[in-house]
């Protein structure tokens, strides 16, 4: 059963994602497809990209907490440029979430999406149209409910439900980069690699 759409901005994801009702989280997916003209290439160094979703993996540590290790590929399709176009990567946390990361810079039909499977419930997040949802297992739509109930602010409530470090979420991408250059997996605290910005 999926509860009633909300403003993802109402939402208290950190509570939500702590609730006990919705069990451990067990998988995850970030998507991030954006457009970018020539001139954000033109503007930025290769250790200065952020592959469009710094803000994007910010929210997704702040939910799962921290990582452990990364695999990713990376690639340049329509540019000749320091920075890559395309990447996709798979992150295992500590718990031993596994999620998915997957970066364009060249979608025409922008999407911001997340999607957060637990036990016992799916969160999904709407970036574009700024909405959240969930979607209980069967058997557990009332504590799920209650769960989400609980989890929603008022408008006038805080709305800065993101992770405000964000050296942790470059941390993450010098990884992510890394792994897609020597092609191998970069486990975090390895040296040989550093975060940038």
């Amino acid at each position: 059963m999926t509860e009633p759409v909300v403003p993802f901005r109402q939402v208290d994801l950190c509570r939500l994602a702590g609730d006990a009702r919705l069990g451990r989280p067990i998988a995850a997916t970030c998507t991030s497809l954006w457009f970018r003209p020539d001139a954000y290439f033109g503007a930025r160094r290769a250790g200065d990209a952020e592959y469009g979703t710094v803000r994007q993996v910010e929210l997704l540590l702040s939910l799962l907490g921290e990582w452990t290790e990364v695999v990713a590929v990376a690639t340049r399709r329509t540019r000749r440029t320091a920075i890559e176009e395309l990447t996709a990567a798979l992150v295992v946390f500590a718990d031993g979430t596994i999620a998915t990361v997957l970066n364009s810079l060249l979608a025409a039909r922008e999407v911001g999406w997340f999607r957060f499977d637990f036990e016992h419930a799916t969160v999904e997040i709407d970036q574009q149209q700024g909405t959240c949802n969930i979607t209980a297992t069967p058997g557990r739509e009332q504590p799920v409910a209650q769960a989400w109930t609980e989890s929603v602010r008022t408008p006038t409530a805080p709305e800065d439900s993101e992770a405000s470090d964000r050296t942790a979420a470059h941390e993450l991408l010098a990884a992510l980069r890394e792994a897609a250059r020597t092609g191998r997996s970069v486990r975090r605290g390895e040296r040989g690699f550093t975060a940038t910005g």
